[in-house]
């Protein structure tokens, strides 16, 4: 069996060369038009995301009621 199989990998020809049809064109284009869409919508979400500085909302005196512990 497996010499068999060496034999038909050395015995066989360059494989035949097909053309992509339209159909196939245009379904490439559409795929990566539409994942570098998506990334760079999500590149830019993250990093023109404001700081966190600008974000804080908890008072600046926090009463932990632990200092006579």
């Amino acid at each position: 069996m497996i010499a068999w199989l060496i034999a038909q990998a050395t015995t066989t020809s360059a494989p035949a060369v097909t053309e992509m049809t339209a159909m196939g064109w245009v379904f490439m284009i559409t795929s990566i038009t539409s994942v570098t869409i998506l990334v760079s919508f999500c590149y830019f979400k993250v990093l023109t995301r404001p700081s966190t500085v600008e974000h804080m909302h908890a008072p600046l005196d926090i009463d932990t009621r632990d200092q006579g512990t």
